[in-house]
């Protein structure tokens, strides 16, 4: 299975049909365009950790919306990270956070408690493969990690739920819900969350 950022995939067009939103067994999806939101949807209150890869560079989220056919916001002209706005909600109120991006993403958001640098994604296909990023962790202590899959295995072996608001096809999901956790994900795309629908069931132990 390949895994895409849905912001910066040419794969992105499966030829599938908009999904709005998806539950079964363990894992949760739906499209969610964060920007239009305060604070995480209802969905990821069940969530004891959020785990995400947002767009790393400004240029890029503008891409994500367009690709996912997102309305224009004027609110986002004038702040092009205001889908980060929901994160910076839980971290305020405690709740761990952990998130993959570069120094433009860490100069958005209250100084981290730790931050690992640098860190690989780990991403089949030819996009974003080895790609060399920060870890940077709110109300949580990071292990020392080298790929983004040791990151995530730590968090399987530590939490019951991840929310992952930028789950692309969902590769965060399908860890957690294959080592017997649940998950809840979101995505601009209604693409990808008819993508995670596909294959959801066979994720389940």
């Amino acid at each position: 299975m390949s895994f895409y950022h849905s912001a910066l995939a040419d794969e992105l067009d499966l030829g599938l049909d908009p999904v709005e939103a998806f539950a079964f067994g363990r894992v949760q999806a739906l499209a969610c365009d964060l920007a239009l939101w305060q604070v995480l949807p209802p969905a990821f209150e069940v969530c004891d950790v959020i785990y995400g890869e947002p767009p790393f560079q400004v240029h890029e989220a503008q891409l994500f919306r367009e690709r996912a056919g997102a309305i224009a916001l004027d609110r986002f002209r004038d702040d092009a990270w205001g889908f980060l706005q929901p994160i910076r909600c839980v971290i305020r109120q405690g709740g761990p956070v952990v998130l993959i991006g570069g120094l433009p993403l860490q100069t958005q958001m209250p100084a981290p408690d730790s931050a690992l640098v640098p860190i690989r994604l780990e991403r089949s296909g030819k996009r974003g493969q080895g790609v060399r990023a920060r870890a940077l962790g709110w109300n949580i202590d990071l292990p020392l990690c080298k790929t983004t899959g040791e990151l995530i295995a730590h968090l399987i072996e530590r939490f019951k739920c991840v929310g992952d608001p930028f789950c692309g096809y969902g590769r965060t999901g399908e860890l957690f819900a294959r080592s017997g956790r649940s998950a809840v994900l979101s995505d601009i795309n209604p693409r990808c969350i008819a993508y995670i629908a596909q294959r959801a069931e066979g994720w389940q132990l």
